[in-house]
Formats: structure tokens, sequence, C-alpha cells
């Protein structure tokens, strides 16, 4: 069965005006079904990606944009030529010591045996007060 879901990431900014308040709470993600019919897919795995670390993330919520309607990350229903938007959050890591590295969120999609990766680019801004 060919695969007929195709996933992006989409980049998420954050701006703190102190280093030390600096975190990584999400991801986001863009699903869009190109076929005439309904698909399931899951999120199997989550990660926090930071240069060539990985930082494991068992637990998460996901969350339909824009209304923020939490979806069960093992039940994820699209429509027939459905694109949806999806915000995955998690419990805050500290990115005080990644400041000025490349963050990246990366979920790994199931469809039946299929798997398909995204990440979400995660840009940290440090603002001083004038």
């Amino acid at each position: 069965m060919k695969n007929s879901v195709s996933i992006s990431g989409i980049e998420v900014k954050k701006i703190y005006y102190s280093a030390s308040e600096a975190k990584i709470t999400h991801g986001a993600f863009e699903l869009t079904n190109t076929s005439e019919h309904s698909v399931e897919l899951s999120i199997s795995s989550l990660l926090c990606r930071v240069e060539d670390q990985k930082i494991a993330i068992p637990q998460f919520f996901v969350y339909k944009l824009l209304d923020y309607d939490e979806l069960n990350p093992a039940e994820i229903q699209l429509a027939a030529q459905e694109t949806l938007s999806l915000e995955i959050s998690f419990a805050q890591i500290p990115a005080t010591t990644y400041l000025n590295q490349e963050i990246m969120i990366e979920a790994t999609f199931q469809q039946g045996n299929h798997f398909q990766e995204a990440r979400s680019p995660y840009l940290l801004t440090i603002r001083t007060a004038k």
C-alpha cells in the first residue's frame, strides 16, 4: 500500500528574556492525507535532538491546532484530503546549556507497517531588557 500521508515539521519560535528561563516545550507538525480514504496514524516515538544528542520523550500530549482539542497519540484520524496541524507538548526540558545549538523535535508517525519521521525546528531567542 502506497503511503498517502505527507508529514512535515513546523518551525517553533520561542522568545525568553533570560537564558536561565529558556525551555524546550513542544514541536509542531502538519499532516496531509492525499488519498480519497480516511486514514489512522499513531505517534510511535518522540525525541528532542540537540546537535547529535538525542533526548527521549516518553510521555507527551497531542493537540489539534488551532482549537487545542486533545487527541489520542495512538489513534490520530485523518479524513480524505484533510490537512491537520498538531502540537506535541511534553514536560519542559531546560535549555540553558543548549543555547546557540540546533534543536529539533523529532516525531515518528506510524500508519500500518509504514513509519515516517518528521522534525520540527525549535528556535530559541534570548532578548535582553533595554
